[in-house]
């Protein structure tokens, strides 16, 4: 991106990028027409131990989020700042919605969101994530119709970036040692526990969207698959992207994975 300082560019991640390129569009559109117009507000979350948490507000984790049914809540409780709203079936009440107005502003709030996020260093990453971090940007769009008519549309799109499957002797911290407070390793094994739970329930959505004739779809088994029920099984599209190794030391992460 432009607005991107020389050097930085390369070093920006998908989701960065992603940010980047939906400003780009629509930036480029709102100039060769007129009566085109957009607005995008945004929320980051990250989802730790089957809890909500506001990144932007709550770094230390202490107001696990709700999240709630939209049927059950009233349309008021629902709409954020400027028409950003949830428009399908679940929302996280109390989180904080940002309006948005460029792509260095958009870039500077994930970074600042991604700082706050619980990680724990591991054999392989010595700031891995321990926690699913999820950005959604609420976009909406008003230009002219063939009739002349002004057609508002309104989407959301979900960034997420997964906390990885890992088992018990490659999450194990390097700085661990026999000395250290039992507390600190059953935290970590909570962790663990909690992040492979939900990426294997992640799994079984996928499998049972994709098999015809299907009855049920486990999206409750998980926080994170609960509040990806949207994106997932109704009227939007997903893309996964899996970050394996090749090197035959880890083909069992790598099976897992894929």
């Amino acid at each position: 991106p432009e607005d991107v300082p020389d050097g930085e560019e390369e070093s920006l991640g998908i989701i960065p990028r992603a940010v980047a390129d939906l400003f780009k569009i629509l930036e480029e559109k709102a100039l060769v027409n007129p009566k085109f117009d957009y607005s995008v507000s945004c929320q980051i979350m990250q989802i730790y131990n089957e809890k909500i948490f506001d990144l932007m507000q709550d770094k230390r984790r202490q107001n696990p989020l709700q999240l709630r049914d939209n049927h059950k809540d009233n349309q008021k409780e629902k709409e954020g700042i400027d028409g950003a709203k949830s428009s399908g079936t679940v929302h996280v009440r109390g989180m904080s919605v940002y309006r948005i107005y460029s792509r260095e502003e958009a870039i500077q709030l994930l970074k600042q969101g991604m700082r706050n996020r619980a990680i724990r260093a591991t054999d392989f990453n010595s700031e891995s994530s321990r926690s699913h971090t999820i950005l959604q940007l609420f976009v909406t769009v008003e230009e002219e119709d063939e009739q002349g008519l002004m057609l508002l549309k309104r989407s959301t799109f979900s960034l997420v970036d997964l906390a990885g499957s890992e088992k018990w002797r490659s999450s194990l911290s390097t700085s661990t040692t026999n000395l250290q407070a039992e507390a600190a390793v059953q935290a970590q094994m909570k962790e663990m526990t909690n992040i492979n739970t939900s990426l294997h329930v992640l799994g079984n959505c996928v499998s049972a969207l994709i098999e015809p004739n299907r009855r049920h779809v486990p999206y409750r088994d998980s926080v994170l698959t609960r509040l990806l029920q949207d994106p997932l099984g109704g009227n939007g599209r997903t893309i996964l992207i899996a970050t394996i190794h090749a090197d035959a030391g880890h083909k069992e992460e790598t099976y897992s994975t894929l």
